[in-house]
């Protein structure tokens, strides 16, 4: 029954925040919402903005106050939907909680940490991957990677994919991409639960590779919104660009 009432009193949040006085674009567009899930002891929700020709201008992940507290020493992952009509080639989102971060990595991604993936694979082909598979090891062509990232092949995880990396980052946060089978199959956040209850406010620019397998829009800025008080940490991803698919080489 608690974290059906959690799940309660979020499902207000997107128009609560509509109506505290967001910027006009916002004022002028359309909340659209996806789902939510448990993480930690809280829950995490995805929800955004559709300009009025049906452009995403955000794409925004809500955590509860709770939801970065008593996580799983194992590891614990949240699946959420994609906000309705968004026009982008994500079909779902994946929070997870790496205790011992990214196996063979260096900075934020060697720290316990929580990512936010947007994976462009379907859910039941997503589940499907394992460690154990040889396509782990097929990686995409250069130009499907943003510059200087590269891959550790001892990364990659069930369920997930073979991680690529900035060699240094801000422990703060950083931005991952994820490949499977020679095709880049998500772009992820990453930031320690620490950083997110401090409350800092933090704009990062989403490197993009020269070439993408999917057509549609993608965010090149994310940002940590500073909440008052006991108030959801807010984690917004925006300006988004429309990008047409490269047949892969």
């Amino acid at each position: 029954m608690h974290r059906f009432m959690r799940r309660l009193g979020l499902a207000a949040l997107p128009l609560m925040l509509l109506a505290a006085g967001c910027g006009n674009s916002e004022l002028n567009s359309t909340v659209v919402t996806g789902s939510a899930d448990d993480l930690g002891d809280g829950v995490v929700r995805s929800w955004g903005f559709l300009d009025p020709a049906d452009v995403p201008q955000q794409i925004n992940i809500s955590f509860s106050p709770n939801s970065v507290r008593n996580l799983d020493p194992a590891g614990e992952s949240a699946v959420i939907a994609l906000p309705r009509n968004t026009g982008t080639p994500y079909t779902h989102i994946v929070v997870s909680w790496l205790p011992a971060g990214h196996k063979g990595a260096t900075g934020v991604f060697a720290t316990p940490t929580v990512g936010i993936h947007f994976f462009t694979l379907p859910e039941v082909d997503r589940l499907l991957i394992d460690v154990a598979d040889p396509e782990m090891a097929i990686h995409p062509g250069a130009a499907f990677m943003p510059a200087g990232y590269t891959s550790n092949d001892a990364s990659g995880t069930d369920e997930i994919g073979l991680y690529w990396n900035q060699p240094t980052v801000d422990i703060e946060g950083a931005a991952s991409f994820g490949s499977f089978d020679g095709e880049t199959i998500f772009t992820a956040f990453w930031f320690t639960p620490t950083f997110l209850e401090s409350k800092t406010a933090m704009t990062l620019a989403i490197p993009q590779p020269a070439s993408v397998a999917k057509s549609g829009y993608y965010p090149t800025v994310v940002q940590v919104v500073v909440g008052e008080g006991q108030s959801d940490y807010q984690v917004t991803f925006s300006d988004f660009v429309f990008r047409v698919a490269t047949p892969a080489p």
